[in-house]
């Protein structure tokens, strides 16, 4: 096969090409069973050029990971108005799911893939410490501004973060097994989250309706 001759956008393109194959070889296959030179075949390139960018499979699971996360990150800042942070963080749920249906494969296999890959395994522990490190900081600025009860001790408010986060990229493959009749995935962070809002946090989410008195 002749490769075209590369420029800088050329190349830009073609490393998101093999990207977005590989993720679609994933989510239907599984990453298990998809090759490198698979990847090569669908996206149309020789395994000489996918190797140029990637030099071998972990390398692209760990750059749909960057993606990932880069899609996963919320765009909010611990000195933001109370009320908006919270209403965009009640919103988010819908957008990750968004995010989450395009990298399904992930979902479903992260812990295998986290105990074959020191390398994703440290990645995604920073990435884990930094993210949870700032979701940390906007619910404490909840409720501070009195939108959210503080867990009841021994309870802390990183162990709702730890919770949440598990409950975000487990949902899913857990629904899927079981049913979306036993568990609503999308709305399953929501759960943990909804007994926390004062009755001022419940009517800026417009959930007046089944205020609490604590």
């Amino acid at each position: 096969m002749v490769e075209p001759s590369r420029t800088p956008q050329r190349t830009a393109h073609r490393r998101e090409d093999i990207l977005a194959t590989a993720r679609a070889l994933f989510e239907t296959d599984g990453i298990a069973q998809v090759t490198t030179g698979r990847i090569a075949e669908v996206a149309g390139i020789s395994p000489g050029n996918l190797y140029y960018w990637f030099a071998n499979k972990g390398e692209i699971v760990r750059a749909l990971f960057d993606e990932w996360s880069a899609a996963s990150a919320l765009p909010l800042a611990a000195d933001g108005d109370p009320e908006q942070v919270l209403r965009a963080l009640w919103d988010r749920t819908a957008v990750q799911r968004e995010v989450s249906a395009g990298f399904g494969f992930f979902a479903r296999e992260l812990l295998p893939l986290l105990h074959a890959d020191p390398v994703l395994a440290e990645r995604y522990r920073s990435n884990l410490t930094d993210r949870a490190a700032g979701l940390g900081a906007l619910v404490e600025l909840l409720i501070d501004a009195g939108l959210l009860h503080r867990p009841a001790p021994p309870t802390t408010v990183a162990d709702l973060v730890a919770v949440l986060w598990l409950v975000s990229e487990t949902a899913a493959p857990f629904a899927a097994v079981v049913g979306g009749d036993v568990l609503d995935a999308p709305n399953a962070p929501l759960v943990v989250v909804r007994p926390l809002l004062t009755a001022r946090g419940r009517r800026v989410l417009g959930l007046a309706g089944d205020e609490v008195t604590r």
